[in-house]
């Protein structure tokens, strides 16, 4: 061409690198596999992550719920209405816009990875149906651009769980941010809520509720303390100052 310059490929091939997680969980086009493939031929670097993501993604995907410890589900039952409630309303919702500002600080390289492992957690249906339900498409990645910000974090840690009554959990938890997010829940109905516990020294701390949307919810807080342990239960519209279900799902942080 003139001037004897040569077009470069490198902005294909980032834009194609951006695609290796969505290819990791078979969540691409046609056209874009054929674009991953090739840039996986001829860059081993890509061919190197595109691997790792894979086997990190099966791994989570196939990986089943411990059962929640005695201990933990009796201290989730045996929590007095007394028990001081913590932060809720403004404190929940701004738990995650916390996240992004601390991420805005110091992005984690790991990031990558971590996103497509949490999507194969989370998304209790295949991908390939789910990503081509528009729908559920764009809640999965609303829950999916929350728990990457989290995971941002230097600290942030990840642990999933199945949910009785089917679907699935994961919780991302930095010092002093927990978010659980969950798809392929049962709807408990227009009245009843799914709320999120904190388990601290055998009382359960009540924080945020969530209704069912595109079949899961979102519950978070901000005020998780490294030990606590995370727990869901099904609750009245509005919430409860003590649990009165069983959780559906207990998660423990390490």
């Amino acid at each position: 061409m003139p001037g004897g310059g040569r077009v470069s490929e490198r902005p294909t091939d980032d834009a194609t690198r951006d695609l290796l997680g969505a290819w990791a969980l078979d969540a691409v086009s046609d056209d874009e596999r054929a674009a991953v493939e090739a840039l996986l031929a001829r860059d081993p670097d890509a061919a190197r992550e595109a691997r790792e993501l894979r086997a990190v993604a099966a791994t989570l995907a196939a990986a089943t719920a411990r059962p929640a410890p005695e201990h933990v589900r009796a201290a989730t039952l045996a929590a007095v209405a007394a028990t001081p409630q913590v932060g809720t309303g403004a404190a929940a919702a701004g738990a995650v816009d916390l996240a992004s500002e601390r991420v805005r600080r110091r992005r984690a390289p790991v990031r990558t990875a971590l996103v497509a492992a949490v999507a194969a957690a989370v998304l209790a249906v295949p991908v390939t149906v789910a990503w081509r339900q528009a729908d559920r498409a764009a809640v999965a990645e609303q829950r999916l651009a929350a728990v990457e910000r989290l995971l941002g974090a230097p600290d942030a840690r990840l642990v999933a769980a199945d949910v009785a009554g089917g679907g699935r959990a994961v919780a991302v938890v930095t010092d002093d941010i927990a978010l659980v997010t969950a798809s392929g829940v049962s709807d408990p109905g227009s009245d009843r809520v799914y709320q999120l516990w904190l388990l601290r020294d055998g009382a359960a701390l009540p924080s945020s509720t969530s209704p069912v949307t595109a079949g899961g919810f979102d519950v978070t807080t901000a005020e998780f303390r490294p030990g606590d342990a995370l727990a869901v239960t099904v609750e009245p519209r509005g919430g409860s100052t003590a649990p009165t279900t069983d959780p559906v799902v207990v998660l423990e942080p390490a």
